[in-house]
């Protein structure tokens, strides 16, 4: 490894570090990364002059010399987070520390796949300079997609969206010149869930997304499971009865086409209930006719088994 990559290398631990713990000292962040002092002492100041940390005081614990403590800033630089959904983008301005800026969505209503796609790159490249403008510098982008994608942003397909072979990614970093990562949603669902949630730093985890389409990310050992091109997680394809094999499949798959939210419509609508078109499909179900209708109750104990025992 080059001395350039080391001290990255080196910065990059020294910021993880910081990013789930209060104000640490030198030593203390020296102790946490297994780093000699020197080393850290360095990418201290390294990140001090980027604007990536600051100085948070200083505490004496042996009546000696104080000794400073560092955070991170959390109004120097920022990310651009985008959550292209199924009927929407989200997009949010997060800074360093994980402080929320700026939060947006954008609805779009029936478009096609070419609108679609001139609506995520409009939203995310007018967002950015006026982000940019009043806010803390971007430094690069995250975008969350439905759908399996390859290491270089290459959507390979959507439903949801109905897009193939999309390259999101190339795109957007030739619009905005900062570096751009696009991921599967359930991935960064799980990957998120294993490092911020309630039990943290899981051996092993799978989560669930449900929407119009369902899938699942997979987190071993602190990593994504990402499998043979990137698809470990795509379970809407799976089969739950034998009768499925003679059916075509366009699209969503079969599981999909059971527990998605279009599915769930239609087992509603077939167990009698009627819900509200206009209002997210899961939340009506769950959490209002669930409440008042034993039809509802049964749909949703039902979901629960298939969702989550039968996968």
């Amino acid at each position: 490894m080059s001395t350039h990559a080391l001290s990255r290398a080196n910065r990059a631990s020294v910021l993880r570090v910081l990013q789930h713990s209060d104000p640490l000292s030198r030593a203390d962040i020296a102790e946490r990364t297994e780093l000699s002092l020197a080393t850290v002492s360095r990418a201290v100041n390294d990140l001090v002059k980027m604007g990536f940390v600051c100085q948070a005081g200083s505490l004496d614990r042996t009546g000696g010399r104080p000794r400073a403590q560092f955070t991170l800033s959390s109004d120097a630089v920022a990310t651009l987070a985008v959550d292209v959904a199924d009927h929407h983008t989200d997009v949010a301005l997060i800074g360093l520390a994980g402080n929320v800026i700026l939060s947006q969505r954008h609805e779009i209503v029936d478009a096609d796949p070419s609108a679609r796609l001139t609506h995520t790159i409009r939203v995310v490249t007018s967002t950015f300079p006026r982000a940019s403008k009043n806010s803390p510098r971007i430094i690069a982008v995250g975008v969350s997609v439905p759908g399996p994608v390859q290491a270089d942003g290459t959507i390979d397909f959507a439903p949801s969206l109905q897009w193939h072979n999309v390259r999101l990614g190339s795109i957007l970093r030739q619009e905005l010149n900062v570096p751009v990562a696009v991921h599967n949603d359930a991935n960064l669902i799980a990957l998120a869930e294993a490092t911020y949630g309630e039990l943290r730093n899981p051996a092993a985890l799978v989560a669930l997304a449900v929407f119009e389409g369902v899938g699942s990310g997979l987190v071993f050992n602190g990593r994504l499971w990402h499998g043979n091109q990137g698809s470990s997680g795509q379970i809407g394809r799976m089969l739950l009865s034998l009768s499925a094999l003679q059916n075509i499949y366009v699209g969503y798959g079969d599981l999909e086409s059971h527990l998605g939210s279009e599915g769930i419509r239609n087992r509603a609508a077939k167990a009698g209930l009627e819900l509200d078109p206009d209002r997210e499909v899961f939340r009506e179900l769950f959490l209002v006719q669930a409440e008042k209708h034993s039809a509802a109750r049964e749909l949703t104990r039902l979901f629960t088994i298939e969702g989550v025992v039968g996968v």
